[in-house]
């Protein structure tokens, strides 16, 4: 920790050369903040919390890609023919879906292919990670995941080196 000297620490007298004390105070604690903000945290490990939400997710993901299978194979199995898209129309707003795996009797994701689910895992890490790491560093001077260790800390959470080429 960095501070300015104070006369109760027990010095008989501080000058201040260049600034007088209280910009001399705010140009060090904006040099402390710039410091914590760009400096990585070597010794952050995933909580519990993360843990928990990370198996969660893998469990509710491989769930959600089975009923995925399982419709296909009925699906081909019944002999039915797609509707084209176009005709398919969701009625109401999207974001009211309460149930994913019901949308009008159907699985929102009933359609997705590789690139989608490849798309969901993504966002999800992404929050999952900007979250524990707030909750983790439980700092309100580091709001964020800094651009500059994204990918230290992706590394850090999910064991895993970031690869941009999967997605």
């Amino acid at each position: 920790d960095f501070s300015i000297p104070e006369k109760s620490e027990g010095f008989d007298a501080i000058r201040f050369e260049w600034q007088k004390e209280a910009p001399a105070k705010e140009y060090l604690r904006v040099k402390v903040l710039d410091k914590k903000r760009t400096s990585r945290i070597e010794t952050l490990q995933p909580s519990q919390w993360f843990q928990e939400k990370w198996a969660n997710f893998k469990k509710l993901f491989a769930e959600w890609q089975k009923k995925q299978d399982a419709l296909a194979k009925n699906t081909k199995k019944a002999g039915k023919e797609e509707e084209d898209e176009e005709q398919r129309v969701l009625a109401g707003d999207i974001f009211s879906i309460e149930d994913v795996c019901d949308v009008q009797g159907e699985p929102l994701f009933k359609d997705f292919e590789l690139a989608d689910w490849a798309l969901l895992q993504l966002r999800f890490e992404l929050w999952l990670l900007q979250a524990a790491f707030t909750k983790d560093v439980n700092d309100p001077d580091r709001p964020s995941v800094p651009l500059a260790h994204f990918a230290f800390y992706y590394q850090r959470y999910y064991k895993r080196a970031l690869n941009p080429k999967l997605f």
